[in-house]
Protein backbone atom coordinates (compact mmCIF):
# COMPACT_ATOMS: atom_id res chain seq x y z
CA UNK A 1 0.00 0.00 0.00
CA UNK A 2 1.87 3.80 -1.26
CA UNK A 3 1.08 6.67 -1.53
CA UNK A 4 1.54 8.21 -5.21
CA UNK A 5 2.04 11.87 -6.72
CA UNK A 6 3.57 13.31 -9.22
CA UNK A 7 6.46 16.07 -9.28
CA UNK A 8 9.30 17.30 -11.63
CA UNK A 9 8.16 15.01 -14.55
CA UNK A 10 7.82 12.00 -12.76
CA UNK A 11 6.17 9.87 -10.18
CA UNK A 12 7.26 9.65 -6.33
CA UNK A 13 5.98 6.19 -4.80
CA UNK A 14 6.29 6.05 -1.11
CA UNK A 15 5.22 3.48 1.63
CA UNK A 16 2.42 4.23 3.82
CA UNK A 17 4.69 4.15 6.80
CA UNK A 18 5.59 7.55 5.67
CA UNK A 19 2.24 9.46 5.56
CA UNK A 20 2.38 11.61 8.12
CA UNK A 21 5.85 12.88 7.11
CA UNK A 22 5.67 16.75 5.81
CA UNK A 23 5.43 16.97 2.28
CA UNK A 24 8.48 20.04 2.93
CA UNK A 25 10.51 17.52 4.70
CA UNK A 26 10.44 14.64 1.92
CA UNK A 27 10.80 17.71 -0.96
CA UNK A 28 13.80 18.81 0.74
CA UNK A 29 15.75 15.83 1.91
CA UNK A 30 14.69 12.94 -0.12
CA UNK A 31 13.91 14.58 -3.10
CA UNK A 32 16.60 17.01 -3.72
CA UNK A 33 13.69 19.93 -4.28
CA UNK A 34 15.53 23.45 -2.44
CA UNK A 35 13.71 25.96 -3.97
CA UNK A 36 10.77 25.21 -0.79
CA UNK A 37 11.86 26.70 2.25
CA UNK A 38 11.44 26.13 5.80
CA UNK A 39 10.28 29.68 7.52
CA UNK A 40 7.80 29.17 10.18
CA UNK A 41 7.26 25.78 10.15
CA UNK A 42 3.42 25.97 11.14
CA UNK A 43 1.74 27.42 7.92
CA UNK A 44 2.51 30.88 8.41
CA UNK A 45 4.75 32.48 6.34
CA UNK A 46 3.98 31.08 3.03
CA UNK A 47 7.99 30.15 2.07
CA UNK A 48 6.99 26.84 1.63
CA UNK A 49 4.30 27.02 -0.56
CA UNK A 50 3.38 24.75 -3.31
CA UNK A 51 0.71 24.25 -5.62
CA UNK A 52 -0.94 21.24 -5.61
CA UNK A 53 -3.40 20.45 -8.36
CA UNK A 54 -5.94 17.29 -8.57
CA UNK A 55 -8.62 15.51 -10.81
CA UNK A 56 -11.86 16.59 -10.37
CA UNK A 57 -15.03 14.81 -11.67
CA UNK A 58 -17.08 18.05 -11.04
CA UNK A 59 -14.85 21.03 -12.11
CA UNK A 60 -12.50 19.39 -14.24
CA UNK A 61 -9.15 20.39 -12.07
CA UNK A 62 -8.79 21.48 -8.85
CA UNK A 63 -6.44 23.71 -8.28
CA UNK A 64 -4.42 24.97 -4.91
CA UNK A 65 -2.18 26.58 -2.90
CA UNK A 66 -0.59 24.84 0.14
CA UNK A 67 1.64 25.18 2.59
CA UNK A 68 3.69 21.87 2.78
CA UNK A 69 5.40 22.42 6.01
CA UNK A 70 2.08 21.31 7.70
CA UNK A 71 1.06 18.79 4.96
CA UNK A 72 1.00 15.72 5.26
CA UNK A 73 2.48 13.09 2.40
CA UNK A 74 -1.07 10.71 3.24
CA UNK A 75 -3.11 13.50 1.54
CA UNK A 76 -0.70 14.44 -1.51
CA UNK A 77 -1.78 11.08 -2.74
CA UNK A 78 -3.01 11.13 -6.66
CA UNK A 79 -1.88 14.90 -6.86
CA UNK A 80 0.45 16.56 -8.93
CA UNK A 81 2.77 19.14 -6.69
CA UNK A 82 4.62 21.76 -8.20
CA UNK A 83 7.44 23.93 -6.86
CA UNK A 84 9.14 27.31 -8.14
CA UNK A 85 11.62 25.22 -10.02
CA UNK A 86 9.33 23.43 -11.77
CA UNK A 87 8.55 26.24 -13.70
CA UNK A 88 10.36 27.31 -17.12
CA UNK A 89 11.92 30.47 -17.55
CA UNK A 90 9.49 31.21 -20.10
CA UNK A 91 6.88 30.53 -17.64
CA UNK A 92 4.41 34.01 -17.54
CA UNK A 93 5.02 33.89 -13.47
CA UNK A 94 8.74 33.97 -13.63
CA UNK A 95 8.47 36.44 -16.56
CA UNK A 96 6.73 38.57 -14.60
CA UNK A 97 8.60 37.98 -11.52
CA UNK A 98 11.84 39.02 -13.15
CA UNK A 99 10.00 42.44 -15.14
CA UNK A 100 9.17 43.81 -11.98
CA UNK A 101 12.33 43.17 -10.03
CA UNK A 102 10.02 41.41 -7.55
CA UNK A 103 12.72 39.40 -5.46
CA UNK A 104 14.32 40.50 -2.99
CA UNK A 105 16.67 38.19 -0.57
CA UNK A 106 15.25 34.99 -2.16
CA UNK A 107 14.25 33.04 0.71
CA UNK A 108 10.67 34.34 0.52
CA UNK A 109 10.25 34.54 -3.52
CA UNK A 110 9.24 30.66 -4.47
CA UNK A 111 6.26 30.90 -1.94
CA UNK A 112 5.32 33.61 -3.87
CA UNK A 113 6.25 32.12 -6.82
CA UNK A 114 3.74 29.58 -6.15
CA UNK A 115 1.02 31.87 -4.91
CA UNK A 116 1.04 33.25 -8.42
CA UNK A 117 1.02 29.98 -10.27
CA UNK A 118 -1.82 28.78 -8.66
CA UNK A 119 -3.70 32.50 -9.45
CA UNK A 120 -2.54 31.86 -13.03
CA UNK A 121 -3.32 28.27 -13.48
CA UNK A 122 -6.66 28.84 -11.88
CA UNK A 123 -7.84 31.67 -14.30
CA UNK A 124 -6.35 29.50 -17.63
CA UNK A 125 -8.58 26.67 -16.40
CA UNK A 126 -11.62 29.00 -15.88
CA UNK A 127 -10.50 31.47 -18.86
CA UNK A 128 -10.19 34.97 -17.01
CA UNK A 129 -7.96 37.49 -16.05
CA UNK A 130 -5.19 36.20 -13.94
CA UNK A 131 -5.57 38.67 -11.12
CA UNK A 132 -7.55 42.11 -12.22
CA UNK A 133 -6.58 44.47 -9.32
CA UNK A 134 -4.31 44.93 -5.89
CA UNK A 135 -7.12 44.19 -4.10
CA UNK A 136 -7.20 40.89 -5.55
CA UNK A 137 -3.02 40.43 -5.64
CA UNK A 138 -3.20 41.50 -1.86
CA UNK A 139 -5.96 38.08 -1.87
CA UNK A 140 -3.52 35.80 -3.29
CA UNK A 141 -0.91 36.65 -1.50
CA UNK A 142 -2.41 36.58 1.92
CA UNK A 143 -0.19 34.11 3.19
CA UNK A 144 2.98 35.14 1.76
CA UNK A 145 5.45 37.25 4.05
CA UNK A 146 8.33 39.17 3.55
CA UNK A 147 10.77 40.98 5.59
CA UNK A 148 12.66 42.71 3.43
CA UNK A 149 11.47 45.49 1.13
CA UNK A 150 7.53 45.01 1.14
CA UNK A 151 5.15 43.96 -1.58
CA UNK A 152 4.66 46.43 -4.58
CA UNK A 153 7.16 44.93 -7.10
CA UNK A 154 5.20 41.48 -5.92
CA UNK A 155 1.65 43.37 -7.00
CA UNK A 156 3.63 44.79 -10.12
CA UNK A 157 4.21 41.27 -10.94
CA UNK A 158 0.93 40.35 -9.98
CA UNK A 159 -0.99 42.45 -12.05
CA UNK A 160 1.47 41.76 -15.21
CA UNK A 161 1.15 37.77 -15.83
CA UNK A 162 -1.41 38.28 -18.51
CA UNK A 163 1.13 40.43 -20.23
CA UNK A 164 3.45 37.16 -20.76
CA UNK A 165 0.74 34.62 -21.26
CA UNK A 166 1.01 33.96 -25.01
CA UNK A 167 -2.41 33.03 -25.77
CA UNK A 168 -1.49 30.57 -28.39
CA UNK A 169 0.22 28.46 -25.63
CA UNK A 170 -1.53 25.66 -24.10
CA UNK A 171 -0.22 27.09 -20.51
CA UNK A 172 -2.02 23.81 -18.55
CA UNK A 173 -0.57 21.10 -21.06
CA UNK A 174 1.84 20.16 -17.94
CA UNK A 175 -1.25 19.79 -15.77
CA UNK A 176 -3.06 17.25 -18.36
CA UNK A 177 0.26 15.45 -19.08
CA UNK A 178 1.18 15.02 -15.31
CA UNK A 179 -2.16 14.07 -14.73
CA UNK A 180 -2.42 11.10 -17.46
CA UNK A 181 1.22 9.89 -16.39
CA UNK A 182 0.06 9.98 -12.87
CA UNK A 183 -3.69 7.70 -13.66
CA UNK A 184 -1.69 5.37 -16.07
CA UNK A 185 0.82 4.55 -13.70
CA UNK A 186 -2.44 4.18 -10.49
CA UNK A 187 -4.12 1.82 -12.56
CA UNK A 188 -0.86 -0.25 -13.65
CA UNK A 189 0.25 -0.90 -9.60
CA UNK A 190 -3.60 -1.62 -8.88
CA UNK A 191 -2.63 -0.83 -5.46
CA UNK A 192 -5.83 -2.35 -3.55
CA UNK A 193 -5.73 0.76 -1.12
CA UNK A 194 -6.87 3.34 -4.07
CA UNK A 195 -10.31 2.12 -3.83
CA UNK A 196 -11.52 5.61 -4.60
CA UNK A 197 -10.43 5.33 -7.90
CA UNK A 198 -10.05 2.17 -8.89
CA UNK A 199 -12.38 0.07 -6.67
CA UNK A 200 -11.66 -3.39 -4.95
CA UNK A 201 -9.33 -5.46 -7.45
CA UNK A 202 -11.46 -8.21 -8.96
CA UNK A 203 -14.65 -7.45 -7.30
CA UNK A 204 -17.65 -4.90 -6.76
CA UNK A 205 -16.45 -1.00 -6.32
CA UNK A 206 -16.39 -0.78 -2.20
CA UNK A 207 -18.30 2.62 -1.34
CA UNK A 208 -14.84 4.75 0.15
CA UNK A 209 -16.83 5.94 3.10
CA UNK A 210 -17.51 2.62 4.56
CA UNK A 211 -14.23 1.16 3.97
CA UNK A 212 -12.87 4.78 5.82
CA UNK A 213 -15.78 3.77 9.16
CA UNK A 214 -15.08 0.12 9.02
CA UNK A 215 -11.11 0.86 9.58
CA UNK A 216 -11.70 3.77 11.97
CA UNK A 217 -13.80 0.80 14.19
CA UNK A 218 -10.92 -1.70 14.14
CA UNK A 219 -8.63 1.08 14.49
CA UNK A 220 -9.83 3.69 17.20
CA UNK A 221 -6.93 4.99 18.10
CA UNK A 222 -6.02 6.18 14.29
CA UNK A 223 -7.04 10.07 13.21
CA UNK A 224 -8.70 11.03 10.46
CA UNK A 225 -7.22 13.61 8.52
CA UNK A 226 -8.85 16.17 5.44
CA UNK A 227 -6.76 19.32 5.53
CA UNK A 228 -4.60 18.79 8.26
CA UNK A 229 -3.53 22.40 9.30
CA UNK A 230 -4.22 21.30 12.82
CA UNK A 231 -2.58 17.81 12.77
CA UNK A 232 -0.05 19.67 10.47
CA UNK A 233 1.56 21.74 13.38
CA UNK A 234 1.40 18.18 16.47
CA UNK A 235 3.39 17.03 13.21
CA UNK A 236 5.63 19.62 12.77
CA UNK A 237 5.86 21.65 16.09
CA UNK A 238 5.14 19.08 18.85
CA UNK A 239 6.99 16.27 17.25
CA UNK A 240 4.36 14.27 17.94
CA UNK A 241 3.10 10.88 15.57
CA UNK A 242 -0.58 9.42 15.37
CA UNK A 243 -1.64 6.14 15.27
CA UNK A 244 -2.47 6.23 11.88
CA UNK A 245 -4.53 8.69 9.50
CA UNK A 246 -7.36 8.15 7.61
CA UNK A 247 -7.48 10.57 4.26
CA UNK A 248 -11.13 11.98 4.20
CA UNK A 249 -10.28 13.98 1.15
CA UNK A 250 -10.82 11.07 -1.10
CA UNK A 251 -13.94 10.40 -0.36
CA UNK A 252 -16.22 12.26 -2.79
CA UNK A 253 -19.52 12.57 -0.78
CA UNK A 254 -17.35 14.34 2.13
CA UNK A 255 -15.48 17.36 -0.56
CA UNK A 256 -18.80 18.38 -2.61
CA UNK A 257 -21.98 20.94 -1.32
CA UNK A 258 -25.94 20.35 -2.67
CA UNK A 259 -28.76 22.51 -2.20
CA UNK A 260 -32.13 21.66 -2.12
CA UNK A 261 -35.23 21.87 0.00
CA UNK A 262 -33.79 21.50 3.08
CA UNK A 263 -30.96 23.79 2.79
CA UNK A 264 -27.20 23.75 1.63
CA UNK A 265 -25.74 20.53 2.82
CA UNK A 266 -21.90 20.79 2.94
CA UNK A 267 -19.40 17.77 2.80
CA UNK A 268 -17.18 17.88 6.00
CA UNK A 269 -14.23 17.51 4.31
CA UNK A 270 -14.84 20.44 1.60
CA UNK A 271 -12.10 23.25 1.64
CA UNK A 272 -12.80 26.21 3.48
CA UNK A 273 -11.87 28.11 0.22
CA UNK A 274 -14.89 26.57 -1.27
CA UNK A 275 -16.85 26.90 1.03
CA UNK A 276 -16.54 30.52 1.85
CA UNK A 277 -17.10 31.84 -1.69
CA UNK A 278 -20.41 30.01 -1.78
CA UNK A 279 -21.29 31.60 1.24
CA UNK A 280 -20.51 35.03 -0.32
CA UNK A 281 -23.06 34.38 -3.25
CA UNK A 282 -25.70 34.58 -0.35
CA UNK A 283 -24.21 36.81 1.85
CA UNK A 284 -21.64 39.66 0.72
CA UNK A 285 -21.60 40.88 3.97
CA UNK A 286 -19.63 38.40 5.60
CA UNK A 287 -16.38 39.62 2.93
CA UNK A 288 -14.39 41.26 5.49
CA UNK A 289 -14.59 38.43 8.36
CA UNK A 290 -14.21 35.26 5.75
CA UNK A 291 -10.85 36.75 3.99
CA UNK A 292 -9.75 37.13 7.92
CA UNK A 293 -10.16 33.85 8.28
CA UNK A 294 -5.88 32.56 8.22
CA UNK A 295 -4.25 32.71 4.95
CA UNK A 296 -5.50 31.58 1.56
CA UNK A 297 -3.06 28.69 1.71
CA UNK A 298 -4.50 27.61 4.88
CA UNK A 299 -8.03 28.08 3.59
CA UNK A 300 -7.25 26.31 0.35
CA UNK A 301 -6.50 22.83 2.63
CA UNK A 302 -8.27 23.52 6.34
CA UNK A 303 -11.73 21.75 5.81
CA UNK A 304 -14.96 23.19 7.43
CA UNK A 305 -15.69 19.95 9.56
CA UNK A 306 -11.82 19.72 10.93
CA UNK A 307 -12.34 23.42 11.95
CA UNK A 308 -15.68 22.39 13.67
CA UNK A 309 -14.02 19.32 14.80
CA UNK A 310 -11.62 21.03 16.88
CA UNK A 311 -13.62 22.69 19.16
CA UNK A 312 -11.92 25.65 19.46
CA UNK A 313 -13.16 28.52 21.84
CA UNK A 314 -11.46 30.65 19.04
CA UNK A 315 -12.64 28.78 15.83
CA UNK A 316 -14.01 31.50 13.50
CA UNK A 317 -15.89 29.08 11.83
CA UNK A 318 -17.72 27.51 14.78
CA UNK A 319 -19.81 31.09 15.38
CA UNK A 320 -20.50 31.46 11.85
CA UNK A 321 -22.43 28.09 11.31
CA UNK A 322 -23.96 28.81 14.98
CA UNK A 323 -25.44 32.13 13.73
CA UNK A 324 -26.91 29.82 11.14
CA UNK A 325 -28.38 27.08 12.63
CA UNK A 326 -26.46 24.90 11.31
CA UNK A 327 -26.83 20.87 12.01
CA UNK A 328 -24.44 17.93 12.37
CA UNK A 329 -24.69 15.15 10.20
CA UNK A 330 -22.43 12.47 11.70
CA UNK A 331 -21.61 8.83 10.63
CA UNK A 332 -20.35 5.23 12.17
CA UNK A 333 -19.84 1.88 11.70
CA UNK A 334 -22.60 -0.30 13.50
CA UNK A 335 -20.19 -4.03 13.38
CA UNK A 336 -23.47 -5.91 14.79
CA UNK A 337 -25.52 -4.68 11.71
CA UNK A 338 -23.07 -4.41 9.81
CA UNK A 339 -24.10 -0.85 8.24
CA UNK A 340 -23.44 2.72 9.00
CA UNK A 341 -25.15 4.20 11.48
CA UNK A 342 -26.22 7.50 11.39
CA UNK A 343 -27.19 10.80 13.87
CA UNK A 344 -28.02 14.24 13.83
CA UNK A 345 -27.29 17.07 16.05
CA UNK A 346 -27.44 20.94 16.30
CA UNK A 347 -24.45 22.41 17.50
CA UNK A 348 -26.01 23.60 20.97
CA UNK A 349 -25.65 19.17 21.52
CA UNK A 350 -22.20 19.17 19.49
CA UNK A 351 -20.09 20.81 21.44
CA UNK A 352 -19.10 19.80 24.56
CA UNK A 353 -16.42 22.20 26.35
CA UNK A 354 -12.88 23.30 25.70
CA UNK A 355 -11.85 21.20 22.86
CA UNK A 356 -14.36 18.73 23.70
CA UNK A 357 -17.41 17.60 20.88
CA UNK A 358 -20.19 14.37 21.26
CA UNK A 359 -18.02 13.04 18.80
CA UNK A 360 -17.82 9.28 19.34
CA UNK A 361 -14.36 7.70 19.37
CA UNK A 362 -14.64 5.77 15.87
CA UNK A 363 -17.60 8.45 14.34
CA UNK A 364 -17.21 11.04 11.47
CA UNK A 365 -18.55 14.63 10.66
CA UNK A 366 -20.23 13.31 7.20
CA UNK A 367 -21.81 17.03 6.48
CA UNK A 368 -22.83 19.95 7.36
CA UNK A 369 -26.46 20.98 6.73
CA UNK A 370 -27.10 24.89 6.82
CA UNK A 371 -31.34 25.21 6.76
CA UNK A 372 -32.99 26.81 3.76
CA UNK A 373 -34.94 29.03 6.52
CA UNK A 374 -30.74 31.10 6.80
CA UNK A 375 -31.17 32.58 3.23
CA UNK A 376 -33.34 35.04 4.28
CA UNK A 377 -31.03 36.29 7.28
CA UNK A 378 -28.53 39.18 7.16
CA UNK A 379 -25.34 38.69 9.18
CA UNK A 380 -22.89 40.99 11.38
CA UNK A 381 -20.01 39.33 11.78
CA UNK A 382 -16.62 40.79 13.40
CA UNK A 383 -13.34 39.45 14.19
CA UNK A 384 -10.67 40.81 16.89
CA UNK A 385 -7.17 39.98 16.19
CA UNK A 386 -3.85 41.52 16.83
CA UNK A 387 -2.96 41.16 13.36
CA UNK A 388 -5.35 42.60 10.63
CA UNK A 389 -4.80 39.57 8.26
CA UNK A 390 -3.37 35.45 9.37
CA UNK A 391 -4.12 36.07 12.97
CA UNK A 392 -6.50 34.01 15.76
CA UNK A 393 -9.10 35.95 16.84
CA UNK A 394 -9.05 37.53 20.49
CA UNK A 395 -13.22 37.67 19.90
CA UNK A 396 -15.01 36.82 17.18
CA UNK A 397 -19.13 37.65 17.11
CA UNK A 398 -21.50 36.44 14.46
CA UNK A 399 -24.97 37.53 14.26
CA UNK A 400 -28.16 36.25 11.93
CA UNK A 401 -30.83 38.38 11.98
CA UNK A 402 -34.33 39.59 10.06
CA UNK A 403 -35.99 42.78 10.61
CA UNK A 404 -39.88 42.36 10.28
CA UNK A 405 -42.24 45.31 9.70
CA UNK A 406 -42.39 46.53 12.89
CA UNK A 407 -39.07 47.33 12.86
CA UNK A 408 -37.65 45.01 15.12
CA UNK A 409 -36.27 41.58 15.48
CA UNK A 410 -37.97 39.12 13.53
CA UNK A 411 -35.40 36.33 13.58
CA UNK A 412 -32.16 37.00 16.21
CA UNK A 413 -28.91 34.61 16.48
CA UNK A 414 -25.85 35.69 18.33
CA UNK A 415 -23.09 33.64 18.80
CA UNK A 416 -19.59 34.36 20.28
CA UNK A 417 -16.40 33.09 20.35
CA UNK A 418 -13.01 34.13 22.57
CA UNK A 419 -14.98 34.97 25.51
CA UNK A 420 -15.41 32.06 27.38
CA UNK A 421 -14.15 28.27 27.59
CA UNK A 422 -16.05 27.24 24.39
CA UNK A 423 -17.83 29.16 21.51
CA UNK A 424 -20.85 30.39 22.96
CA UNK A 425 -24.98 31.25 21.86
CA UNK A 426 -26.36 34.26 23.48
CA UNK A 427 -30.02 32.78 23.86
CA UNK A 428 -30.84 35.53 26.73
CA UNK A 429 -30.11 37.79 24.86
CA UNK A 430 -31.72 36.56 21.62
CA UNK A 431 -35.30 35.95 23.65
CA UNK A 432 -35.08 39.45 25.37
CA UNK A 433 -34.65 41.10 21.91
CA UNK A 434 -36.61 39.26 19.50
CA UNK A 435 -39.80 41.02 18.81
CA UNK A 436 -38.94 43.74 21.14
CA UNK A 437 -39.03 47.58 19.76
CA UNK A 438 -35.32 49.32 19.81
CA UNK A 439 -35.62 50.90 23.05
CA UNK A 440 -32.85 52.29 24.94
CA UNK A 441 -33.55 50.28 28.52
CA UNK A 442 -34.13 47.14 26.12
CA UNK A 443 -30.83 47.55 24.85
CA UNK A 444 -28.97 48.18 27.97
CA UNK A 445 -30.62 45.75 29.21
CA UNK A 446 -29.30 43.43 26.88
CA UNK A 447 -25.70 44.79 26.76
CA UNK A 448 -25.91 43.95 30.87
CA UNK A 449 -27.22 40.08 30.28
CA UNK A 450 -24.42 39.87 27.55
CA UNK A 451 -21.49 40.64 29.96
CA UNK A 452 -23.14 37.97 33.01
CA UNK A 453 -23.13 35.60 30.00
CA UNK A 454 -19.57 35.52 28.77
CA UNK A 455 -16.73 34.70 30.71
CA UNK A 456 -13.16 35.80 28.96
CA UNK A 457 -9.85 34.79 30.74
CA UNK A 458 -6.09 36.40 30.52
CA UNK A 459 -4.02 35.22 28.35
CA UNK A 460 -1.12 35.93 25.34
CA UNK A 461 -3.64 37.77 22.99
CA UNK A 462 -5.71 39.95 25.34
CA UNK A 463 -7.20 40.36 28.86
CA UNK A 464 -10.32 39.75 30.14
CA UNK A 465 -11.15 43.08 30.85
CA UNK A 466 -10.28 44.10 26.96
CA UNK A 467 -12.17 40.95 25.98
CA UNK A 468 -15.38 41.86 27.87
CA UNK A 469 -14.81 45.76 26.64
CA UNK A 470 -14.67 44.37 22.60
CA UNK A 471 -17.60 42.36 23.55
CA UNK A 472 -19.59 44.92 24.28
CA UNK A 473 -18.59 48.00 21.46
CA UNK A 474 -19.20 44.70 19.11
CA UNK A 475 -22.30 44.64 20.36
CA UNK A 476 -23.33 48.29 21.08
CA UNK A 477 -21.74 48.68 17.40
CA UNK A 478 -24.41 46.26 15.58
CA UNK A 479 -27.47 47.94 17.36
CA UNK A 480 -26.47 51.01 16.46
CA UNK A 481 -26.37 49.64 12.67
CA UNK A 482 -29.53 48.49 13.26
CA UNK A 483 -31.10 51.56 14.70
CA UNK A 484 -29.67 53.67 11.47
CA UNK A 485 -31.28 51.24 9.13
CA UNK A 486 -34.52 51.55 10.95
CA UNK A 487 -34.46 55.19 11.32
CA UNK A 488 -33.81 55.54 7.44
CA UNK A 489 -36.41 53.15 6.97
CA UNK A 490 -39.17 54.98 8.56
CA UNK A 491 -38.07 58.21 7.15
CA UNK A 492 -38.43 56.71 3.25
CA UNK A 493 -41.73 55.63 3.95
CA UNK A 494 -42.58 59.03 5.37
CA UNK A 495 -43.07 58.50 9.51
Amino acid sequence: MTIVFWQDNKVHELDRSQSDRSLLDYLRCEAGVKSVKEGCAQGDCGACAVTVVQADPHHGLHIRVVNSCIKPLLSLDQSLVFCASDLPPEHPVVEAMLQSDASQCGFCTPGFVMSLYGAFLEARHKGVACIPDRAAALEVFSGNLCRCTGYVSLIDAALTMDTFSHSDVDWLAPIRSGLAVLDAYVKQKKDPNMISMLGAPGDLPIDPIVDTLREKAEHVDASFVAGATDLGLWLSRKHQRPNGLLDLCRIPQLTVSQHDDQGWRIGAARPLQAVFDEMLVYWSELREYLERFAGRPIRSSASLGGNLASASPIGDCIPLLWAMDARLSLKSWNHEAQAIQERELSIDDFLKGYRRTALLPHELIESILIPASSKKLRFYARKISKRWEDDISSVSMVIGYSINAEASFGDLAIALGGVAEQVLRAREVEALLRGQAFSLDKIAKACGVLQALIRPIDDARASAAYRRAICDELFRSFISMIRCGALADAKESGY
